[in-house]
């Protein structure tokens, strides 16, 4: 038969586990309830920084290619000076044929190279800013999957509660024998 004292002190030592899992379930609710909100709050952020990222380089694109354009239209112009500065000269000094056209295919062909490392050079910044694109969007998928909220099993919860339970219900007889003794 069960001692009065060593039933108690059993009981107690159950309540007052059972008592403490209950209060460690609650701030584990808690706390998962809060890291779901920083999740939420983070992946938001991540996605703003994409969209800032993206709008930024497309900004810059924009720019390159407006830059690009003024370049294109100041080399033609500064062909077109040199063919009509030599046409002048040509003319005025009395030179004509080959030698003039020469010069004058020169200039052309010294723009057209211009004009064509101008392209080469934007071709390989828009390569550069597709590579930078996709680093951007790498760069947000894995903000946003290191925010994924840590799901812990409630099986495993509830076995190491219990054991608790019995742990503490064992622990408290134990003490209860011992003063009676």
């Amino acid at each position: 038969m069960c001692e009065p004292v060593s039933a108690t002190m059993a009981v107690m030592a159950i309540a007052g586990a059972g008592a403490s899992m209950y209060a460690n379930k609650e701030t584990a609710e808690f706390q998962a309830k809060q890291q779901g909100l920083n999740t939420k709050r983070a992946n938001a952020a991540a996605l703003q920084a994409y969209e800032l990222d993206t709008q930024q380089l497309g900004l810059a694109a924009s720019q390159e290619l407006d830059a690009a354009a003024d370049e294109k239209l100041r080399l033609n112009l500064d062909t077109q000076k040199s063919v009509s500065t030599a046409r002048a000269a040509g003319a005025e000094s009395g030179l004509a044929g080959y030698s003039l056209d020469a010069q004058i295919d020169d200039f052309y062909r010294q723009g057209a190279d211009n004009i064509t490392t101008l392209d080469a050079n934007l071709d390989n910044a828009q390569a550069g800013r597709q590579l930078e694109r996709k680093s951007i969007y790498n760069s947000a998928v894995n903000r946003q999957q290191s925010f994924k909220p840590y799901q812990p099993s409630s099986g495993v919860f509830y076995t190491g509660a219990a054991l608790q339970i019995a742990n503490a219900g064992t622990q408290g007889y134990a003490t209860g024998k011992s003063l009676q003794s």
